[in-house]
């Protein structure tokens, strides 16, 4: 075999070694926030490859999570942000609640369910996800269970009934759950969902009222897509409280005040040590322990696996021996099982107890191979017995020797003869003796330490719904398909759980209501005949692909017609039974919505997110009729008139302010934006109501909104509906209900807008910030309710009066003016007058944008000194270059602040951005190269002396771990008289700060005028020191000395060493020589240390009599080195006692310098080698071999010929 050899100089062996995206899994960058959306679907494809479908392995999870982020980041792949969803409902509903537009008085939403599962035909129900439980520890009988899209449920009846707490809040996901035991109504919550990413956080909240009203805490993610995993609360001391991120551990000493991150990684699971809340221990893929509360936290790798080989862990201790530590590990190769480990020394060391069968497979006996382990797994040991473990991962399992062996006690199949417990488990937790079990399908609980299981979850309303239909004949009788929990439908009052899987698009017959469609994902389309009892399937044989939603939709005018979207249209005329194929696009992309004319079955319009396809005559010719947007959101859903097929709606996805619906008259000639004043919010469906002046209804990421011809603006339509994303919305003419498939609240029902005589409310707000003397004043309507037409009176203005919605008025100087406004419709008429107060300014600027490729994430606003906005702008739209703002301004001095919503600045990530302000005369108050983070502020002054300007701090580095580090800020301008902050609250004169962590800090700056300034600065700490052990043998033997020799110079980093040889023996040296005196195997632990920092590397060595009668020898690394002394060149040859995919050789200096590197890819068995070192100083050198398997030195000379 060929070798392929990289060798390098000390200097080159410091550049780079290439970007790590292509060495991570699909799963690590899906869980990695800033990598681009279509990054991570490529490395999906590519490792997937074409390997079928195979349950339990991960696919469907990506899966539903590409569902969910494909058409929110089309066509870019730029992920939102997790609140933005959240600002842009507020910034809604904040902006209309004056004219009571808000929720809209005609809208009365109340739940139709499923709040319980009753199988008639499936085989994994369930009434939705939890993630996480808790019991009130001083009332047995009020449970709390959080669910990803659901929200906080509480129940005060020990599970007989419950409700929500959290329908008001921004997200509906819970990952944490914390009870005060000092005072059951104070509760914390961790927001988000932690294990599949539904719902991003928003931090820590907090309430005191028992979960009527929650607070932020000073844990609030705000900027990116943080989430939390796991949160403790110190057993004696409720101000203490540690938080699991994906962005570190997060520890605080004032119930949430304040937080500090005490240890950076992704974090997984925190837990404290029975009876010892000093003792902390946490996990990510690796273990780490503290032993001073969570202050600073230690590597530990004794006796566990190497990262790389692990994808997730989970650790479980129990007050039975507080000494025993368990951690469950997967596997990164398959996501299956790699082993659960045991430490009987509180996490000094470990030790493995199995690592077979697989307790990650679907099958009982554990006889599958892989696993989803970085989607579900759990851990939980008994608290009145140490060895008795259980598991999560598809199924429960249990062990009662330490996790020796096990045995399943749960399947995800119902019936089966273990008990039913939903696949996919989440969390299992004691709480005394009772064991609580969260997965898939829902809240489960066992007394009996297994044996049997309770459903808990009966009455939680938290289905993730994708689709539903209704039957025409029956009001209440639908069927929908939700995401977990397969297709269920509704007969009689009560859900019956129909199919399987994932369900998806579902559909009643028309003229039969026992006939019945459903669909599992990727388009396995079923069909009953018998009202749901039995199922067959009748997906084409000849149809590829199949969107994870596929489309279908029945002709209501000839119900045997079922028209079906995969990569192609196919029909059938006999429900399902034959199928004939109706287009040929060739383009091979899975069609993403199919809808055809309720008029008039040969009008079918059906596409991909960038391209929607229209037929007029059944599909024998097929035009491309997609509209021209900016920017090129993606196409969702279309609403067809009843009476006109070529009028119809689109709904777009995707975060672009002001397009959200466009509509056509002309089957797609022309087309009109009809987005008008709805909330920047993806689309996910519009309906259209019959009957009516073009009412059309759209369900968004977050709620419902409403319009049509007799009203002049769109309107929130969300009085008792939770703030939850609705996926689908259907309108029953025979009752004159309008019903909502959720995503995490299951199904809502309300009355169609109008039903009740509503007269208009008028309302209106105008642009109060200065203006130029040239400007006009700009009105808008807000009023709700108000039909198309507008009386406004502006006396003294220019118009004095106007009938347009938003009209432009000139006052011809400043003061004191009225407006008013009349609006009507059929139920009434409305009026109301303002008094403003115009002040035009006398300095005309100029602010100067140019974008980065997202323009919408851009904004901008001029304060005075009092911080009050004077001037403000943006976002703009997607796809805009530039833009030039004008501005005017009295005298004064004042701050510019330039923001940036994604947290990159509009430089240098994604595209080249800047910004400059300018006066009239062209002069530059403000230059910026747009390099920031979420937010830069720039002080300037007109007509009056230099503005104040914080200087570039100078800081030290801060030691690791360590709070040493010191900042010197600095200012000019101003009056001179300057006092600092970093705070922004508490100035000093003082321009030293002391005692800094490493962190990002803004510096203010003010002086004896009052007026501001900030900068940020980042104080870096001393890198983490690294541990690595190499030695002369890891074999050792008593009659030849049994000495081993042991070097530290592949540690990196480190200001100090401790070792501990096994035996007692421990030693302060950075190398030494040590002979062990008695046979047996000892693990020999490396300690590198800096500062408040420290990380372990550990080396097992066996030590036996006699060579002649070893039976634990293993194979060893054989490598002899020549001349002795070396004098120009060192000569070795080297054994390799199993094959290496790649080696790295070393030589240190006896200071411990790098002074060769090599790096060999695939290395022979016997290798031989000749280096150079005629330019190298006399002295000791140390050889060193570094593989997977094996790190070994040995020391040379170095003499004059």
């Amino acid at each position: 075999m060929n070798q392929a050899v990289k060798t390098t100089l000390l200097l080159l062996c410091l550049t780079s070694w290439g970007s790590s995206l292509f060495a991570q899994t699909w799963v690590e960058l899906l869980e990695d926030p800033e990598v681009n959306f279509n990054q991570v679907q490529q490395a999906f494809e590519s490792q997937w490859g074409n390997r079928p479908y195979e349950r339990g392995k991960g696919w469907k999870q990506y899966k539903r999570w590409e569902f969910f982020m494909e058409d929110r980041s089309f066509p870019h792949g730029k992920r939102p942000r997790p609140n933005k969803a959240w600002e842009e409902h507020l910034a809604f509903k904040n902006k209309y609640r004056q004219g009571q537009n808000w929720g809209s008085r005609s809208a009365n939403w109340q739940p139709l369910g499923p709040n319980n599962w009753s199988n008639q035909t499936g085989w994994n129900p369930g009434n939705g996800r939890i993630n996480c439980t808790a019991t009130d520890p001083n009332n047995s009988n009020v449970l709390y269970a959080g669910a990803p899209s659901g929200g906080l449920w509480k129940s005060t009846n020990g599970g007989q009934s419950w409700s929500c707490l959290t329908d008001h809040l921004p997200v509906l996901g819970v990952s944490a759950i914390l009870i005060d035991p000092n005072n059951s109504n104070h509760l914390y919550i961790g927001t988000g969902d932690g294990d599949g990413s539904d719902t991003y956080s928003i931090g820590v909240l907090e309430s005191v009222d028992g979960g009527a009203n929650w607070s932020t805490t000073g844990l609030s993610f705000t900027g990116r897509n943080r989430l939390i995993r796991r949160m403790i609360m110190h057993p004696t001391n409720n101000q203490i409280i540690f938080a699991a991120t994906n962005n570190g551990i997060y520890r605080t000493t004032d119930g949430g005040t304040n937080w500090s991150r005490t240890q950076t990684g992704s974090m997984r699971d925190v837990e404290f040590k029975p009876g010892d809340p000093n003792t902390v221990y946490a996990c990510t893929d690796e273990f780490y322990k503290s032993t001073d509360g969570g202050q600073t936290f230690t590597k530990i790798t004794v006796g566990l696996p190497a990262a790389a080989d692990v994808n997730r862990a989970s650790i479980a201790v129990s007050p039975a021996n507080p000494n025993y530590l368990y951690i469950l590990f997967g596997a990164s190769s398959d996501a299956g099982y790699y082993g659960i480990y045991r430490s009987t020394n509180s996490g000094q060391s470990f030790s493995l107890q199995s690592n077979s069968p697989n307790i990650f497979t679907y099958e009982t006996d554990g006889s599958g191979t892989g696993g989803q382990s970085w989607y579900d797994m759990a851990l939980a040991v008994s608290p009145t017995d140490a060895n008795e473990v259980y598991a999560g991962g598809i199924n429960v399992w249990k062990s009662n020797d330490g996790g020796a062996n096990w045995r399943c006690q749960t399947h995800w199949v119902h019936p089966n003869n273990l008990g039913y417990v939903h696949a996919d488990i989440h969390t299992l937790d004691f709480f005394g003796s009772v064991l609580h079990c969260g997965s898939d399908g829902g809240f489960s609980t066992s007394a009996d330490t297994g044996a049997t299981w309770t459903f808990r979850s009966a009455g939680m309303e938290i289905t993730q719904f994708y689709r539903i239909g209704v039957s025409a004949q029956s009001a209440y009788r639908m069927i929908g398909g939700a995401q977990d929990n397969g297709t269920n439908y509704l007969e009689n009052g009560t859900w019956l759980h129909a199919l399987g899987g994932d369900g998806m698009e579902a559909a009643i017959d028309p003229s039969n209501s026992q006939i019945m469609y459903g669909c599992i994902q990727n388009g396995a389309l079923r069909r009953s005949t018998n009202g749901g009892q039995n199922w067959s399937n009748i997906k084409p044989a000849n149809a590829n692909g199949g969107a994870w939603i596929t489309p279908y939709q029945i002709n209501a005018l000839a119900p045997n017609e079922l028209f079906a979207g995969y990569e192609e249209v196919w029909k059938t005329t006999d429900r399902g039974d034959n199928w004939t194929q109706i287009s040929n696009f060739g383009t091979g992309s899975n069609l993403r919505y199919l809808h055809i004319a309720p008029s008039n079955a040969n009008y079918i319009y059906t596409g991909t997110y960038s391209r929607l396809y229209r037929t007029s005559d059944g599909g024998q010719n097929w035009s491309t009729i997609t509209p021209n947007l900016p920017n090129n959101s993606a196409i969702k859903y279309v609403a067809i008139h009843p009476n006109n097929p070529d009028q119809i709606w689109l709904a777009l996805s995707g975060y672009n302010a002001g397009e959200k619906v466009v509509s056509t008259s002309d089957g797609g000639q022309t087309w009109s934006n009809v987005s008008g004043n709805l909330p920047n919010l993806p689309i996910n469906c519009i309906v259209y109501q019959n009957n009516s002046h073009n009412g059309i209804y759209v369900g968004t990421d977050v709620g419902v909104y409403y319009t049509d011809s007799t009203l002049s603006s769109w309107q929130s339509y969300m009085t008792g509906l939770p703030n939850v994303p609705v996926y689908e919305l259907e309108i029953h003419d025979g009752i004159d209900k309008i019903r909502a498939a959720t995503y995490g609240r299951g199904v809502w029902e309300s009355d169609l807008f109008g039903s009740v005589p509503i007269p208009p409310t008028a309302s209106f707000m105008y642009n109060s910030q200065l203006l130029c003397a040239s400007d006009s004043l700009q009105f808008t309507d807000l009023s709700s309710n108000a039909s198309p037409g507008w009386q406004w009176s502006f006396p003294g203005g220019s118009p004095a009066s106007s009938t347009l919605a938003n009209p432009k008025v000139h006052y011809p100087a400043s003061g004191s003016y009225t407006a008013s406004l009349i609006v009507q419709n059929q139920h009434g008429a409305d009026t109301i007058q303002q008094q403003l107060q115009l002040n035009y300014a006398l300095n005309e600027l100029n602010l100067v944008l140019d974008f980065d490729n997202y323009a919408s994430e851009t904004s901008w606003e001029v304060l005075d000194q009092n911080g009050q906005v004077l001037a403000s702008g943006g976002g703009y739209a997607n796809g805009a270059n530039s833009q030039i703002e004008n501005v005017c301004l009295g005298d004064g001095c004042f701050t510019l602040n330039v923001y940036d919503s994604y947290g990159d600045g509009i430089c240098c990530n994604y595209g080249s951005g800047s910004y400059q302000l300018l006066d009239a005369q062209g002069n530059i108050l403000v230059n910026s190269t747009g390099q920031f983070t979420s937010q830069e502020s720039n002080a300037f002054c007109l007509n009056q002396s230099a503005p104040l300007v914080a200087g570039t701090p100078q800081a030290t580095v801060a030691g690791c771990g360590q709070t040493n580090a010191s900042l010197t800020a600095s200012a000019s301008g101003g009056d001179g008289n300057y006092s600092y902050s970093l705070d922004g609250n508490s100035f000093q004169a003082n321009a030293v700060f002391n005692n800094l962590a490493a962190g990002n800090y803004t510096v203010y700056v003010q002086d004896g005028q009052g007026q501001q300034s900030s900068t940020t600065i980042q104080i870096t700490e001393q890198q983490a020191p690294r541990a690595q052990i190499s030695s002369s043998s890891t074999q050792l033997y008593l009659d030849q000395g049994a000495t081993i020799n042991l070097q530290s110079v592949l540690s990196t980093n480190a200001a100090n060493y401790q070792w501990n040889l096994g035996d007692g023996t421990t030693s302060g040296l950075a190398s030494l020589s040590h002979s062990y005196s008695q046979a047996g195997q000892f693990w020999v632990v490396l300690s590198a240390l800096r500062d408040n920092c420290s990380d372990q590397d550990s080396l097992l060595v066996t030590v036996d009599l006699t060579n002649a009668v070893s039976q634990s020898a293993k194979p060893e690394l054989a490598l002899a080195l020549f001349p002795h002394p070396v004098q120009t060149s060192l000569q070795f040859t080297l054994e390799l006692p199993q094959p290496q995919d790649k080696m790295e050789i070393f030589i240190h200096n006896a200071l411990g310098q790098l002074m060769y590197w090599e790096e060999v890819e695939q290395p022979q068995a016997e290798l031989q080698r000749q280096i150079h070192l005629g330019n190298q100083a006399n002295g000791a050198y140390i050889l060193s071999i570094k593989t997977d398997d094996f790190s070994y030195s040995k020391p040379f000379i170095k003499a004059a010929p």
